[in-house]
């Protein structure tokens, strides 16, 4: 995939952030930093100005936010922001996304889900699955644990020792720039493993992240980016013949020299991607890294992925 490259054309000052799981290239690189540091300008988002370069359009229409880290999400949302998984005795099943085809991300089938949104401006500017217009981010959604073998693509976040905090969004923000990951489309927080674990489910074609901190909100950088530690994503990505992949990345907290923390991804049962807090990595994207490709876990199209939050594994 990824997608870290595409959000450094809003903040050429970091220096370079590629990350790319399931071993999609990212040739567009180089020449998307210099057409955007060739065109600054200042960009502000409501809750919270600061000044950078321009994000760059990708996708046609935009579609406003559905929900973001400060702001209160929506009651009728199908993937609203929450704080722990909803409950129910015997689980719903799968309930499609966005309102879409009942069968798009059902576990077992193959047809692609009507609410994929894609640019064709080049590899790495491919917006994938962002939502509908007006309800960005219901590509994603927290399900109940007994509803998992209904959806194709799924993460279990379990915290190894303490509370995290996790936001998520995808590449692309709410109005259809390469902005995501100021904004956050879900937010819930685990503490007590087996307990209050989160079960989240994906649409097809969907890429972005799940931003991950101790605590009970996930740092920031001074330009207002979800920071901490990454858990990046790409679902039956349509460009890469239905494969999926994803890797744990620290680049956007260590180029701003900022705190990361411990993760793990296993996908369907094997470890593949992780970091602790003291650096000691495997397949993770660590700083130096951000020129590198195929990092992290690739090699499958359905998956239910286990996101272990914190050192202790």
């Amino acid at each position: 995939m990824h997608f870290s490259a595409a959000l450094l054309a809003v903040t050429a000052a970091l220096g370079g952030v590629a990350a790319h799981p399931s071993g999609h290239a990212h040739a567009y690189l180089h020449a998307k930093k210099d057409a955007v540091e060739a065109h600054p300008i200042e960009f502000k988002k409501a809750s919270r100005p600061h000044t950078t370069s321009e994000p760059v359009p990708v996708a046609a229409e935009p579609s406003p936010a559905r929900a973001s880290a400060a702001s209160t999400p929506s009651a009728a949302s199908s993937s609203s922001s929450s704080s722990s998984p909803t409950s129910s005795s015997g689980g719903q099943g799968f309930v499609p996304f966005c309102g879409g085809d009942s069968t798009s991300a059902a576990r077992g089938s193959s047809s692609s889900s009507s609410s994929n949104k894609r640019a064709t401006y080049d590899q790495i500017m491919y917006s994938g699955n962002t939502g509908t217009p007006g309800d960005w981010g219901c590509n994603m959604k927290i399900i109940d644990k007994v509803d998992t073998h209904a959806y194709k693509y799924v993460s279990k976040f379990v915290s190894t020792g303490g509370k995290f905090a996790c936001s998520c969004f995808n590449k692309v923000g709410p109005k259809g720039l390469l902005d995501g990951f100021w904004f956050s489309a879900v937010d819930f927080s685990v503490s007590d493993p087996g307990r209050d674990d989160v079960y989240m489910a994906f649409d097809t074609n969907s890429q972005g992240s799940c931003a991950c901190a101790p605590g009970n909100v996930v740092d920031r950088t001074d330009l207002g980016q979800l920071a901490g530690t990454w858990f990046e994503w790409d679902w039956g990505s349509e460009p890469n013949g239905g494969n999926s992949g994803a890797d744990v990345s620290v680049l956007v907290a260590g180029a701003m020299d900022m705190p990361y923390y411990g993760m793990s991804i296993a996908a369907n049962g094997k470890v593949c991607s992780w970091v602790k807090s003291d650096g000691s990595n495997e397949d993770a994207y660590m700083p130096g890294m951000e020129d590198l490709d195929g990092i992290g876990c690739k090699g499958y199209y359905e998956a239910e992925l286990e996101v272990l939050l914190g050192d202790n594994f």
